[in-house]
């Protein structure tokens, strides 16, 4: 499982988006798994770029679930997609870790 969060919020709130997201794409895609998938967390920059992975996201046929924040007017601060395995995994070599960034 990926999951993409914008790196324009504070830490703190970098955290509880990502988690948001994630819970919205484990009651998705997770139901009948029993396997524990692997989480990588990927930071960008702002709201329109977590619409540009969604685009790269649809046409490669990858399920995600976009997290939209109510306290912020409804934007969208995260992304998390269903398991990803073997070699659909390729998609993501060029996006980068989440860091911690400066305050915000």
């Amino acid at each position: 499982m990926y999951v993409f969060v914008r790196q324009d919020l504070s830490h703190p709130q970098q955290v509880v988006q990502a988690s948001h997201a994630c819970i919205e794409a484990t009651r998705s895609f997770l139901k009948d798994h029993t396997d524990h998938p692997h989480l990588v967390v990927i930071g960008v920059p702002d709201e329109s770029r977590i619409f540009k992975c969604a685009k790269k996201l649809d046409d490669a046929g990858i399920g995600y679930r976009v997290f939209h924040e109510a306290d912020r007017d409804d934007e969208a601060t995260a992304l998390a997609t269903e398991p990803v395995y073997g070699d659909t995994r390729r998609i993501f070599k060029n996006y980068t870790l989440l860091r911690e960034s400066a305050k915000v």
